[in-house]
């Protein structure tokens, strides 16, 4: 029997024989997907490479079927990869952009002294007011640190300016406490006339036996200012009238002119003494200055005497002088 013996369509499956029903007897292509049962083909049905993306239906590749490892970056589409994608921990210093993160990308509070470099924080990073004074290290804070003017009365502790802190001449008067200055602050020889108030040295600041006659001035001892019987004969310049019963006595003496004016024998000289006598009761002693004429008393009182000058008779002389001494006792 040949094929021209048989109908079209009316060989079947059961007509042939098992070696017939391989795939080698079938056509290319004459096997459509009318031809397969459900789930008939399994994985030895497909050619490595033979599934491509016409075959796949929208949504059709699970998690499942997906090896590990197999997503590369060039099977993610752009801002596919979001935050609830990503594992925790998943995302090192390896996957981040130079500058990549922001202000807003950090947490509260995040930041820490780790994460810092050194010398990173700068004057313009800091608020006003955010050092304290426990932020600042011991012995921190220098000379160039401090603004001129800045150090104050209450900045400086009790005790703490000691002399190398003071310039030279930098301290004088206002700046010295009322009885600041004592006596073991002044240098030997260091006080002088020009630093004394008058009247500031007193018989307390003298010394015994530290005034001599060089340091009083001419006529500045006075007879108050001597002690009874302290001056004796040999303390005086001059030769002293003593009397004959010890009392004090006083000597004056002096040189008055007279001249006659007519024809009158006498003319009276009034002798005025510098210190009046305690009493009338002195001596006075008068000579003229000429032969031709002779002196007598006529009238004494404590403060002046009257002197009587008689011309010779027969003398012609109309002029002279009186010298007269007077000694009695003082008041």
């Amino acid at each position: 029997m040949s094929s021209e013996h048989i109908e079209d369509n009316s060989v079947t499956l059961s007509h042939l024989s098992d070696e017939l029903k391989s795939g080698q007897w079938l056509p290319k292509g004459s096997i459509d997907g009318d031809k397969l049962q459900s789930a008939s083909l399994a994985t030895s049905h497909f050619q490595s490479g033979v599934v491509d993306s016409d075959i796949l239906k929208e949504q059709a590749v699970s998690s499942d079927k997906i090896q590990p490892g197999a997503i590369q970056s060039e099977h993610l589409s752009k801002d596919i990869v979001q935050s609830e994608h990503l594992s925790n921990g998943s995302v090192t210093a390896n996957h981040l952009q130079t500058q990549a993160i922001y202000s807003h990308h950090l947490q509260p509070e995040l930041i820490t002294e780790s994460h810092l470099q050194a010398g990173l924080i700068h004057s313009k990073h800091l608020q006003e007011g955010v050092i304290l004074s426990h932020h600042i290290q011991e012995q921190l804070i220098s000379g160039r640190h401090l603004q001129p003017g800045s150090v104050s009365s209450e900045h400086i502790e009790d005790n703490s300016v000691t002399c190398d802190h003071i310039q030279d001449e930098a301290v004088y008067g206002p700046k010295i406490a009322a009885q600041g200055i004592y006596g073991e602050h002044l240098a030997i020889n260091s006080v002088d006339s020009k630093h004394l108030v008058p009247g500031a040295v007193g018989t307390e600041s003298l010394a015994d036996n530290s005034i001599n006659h060089e340091k009083l001035a001419d006529g500045a001892v006075q007879g108050a200012k001597l002690a009874d019987n302290t001056v004796s004969l040999a303390h005086l310049a001059f030769a002293p009238v003593i009397s004959s019963i010890g009392a004090p006595s006083m000597q004056q003496f002096g040189m008055t002119a007279f001249v006659f004016t007519g024809d009158e024998s006498s003319v009276e000289v009034d002798v005025r003494f510098d210190q009046a006598f305690d009493s009338i009761h002195y001596v006075i002693v008068a000579m003229c200055s000429h032969p031709f004429f002779y002196a007598a008393l006529k009238s004494q009182q404590e403060d002046s005497s009257v002197i009587e000058v008689v011309r010779n008779q027969g003398s012609r002389h109309k002029y002279g002088f009186v010298s007269w001494i007077a000694v009695g006792p003082s008041i």
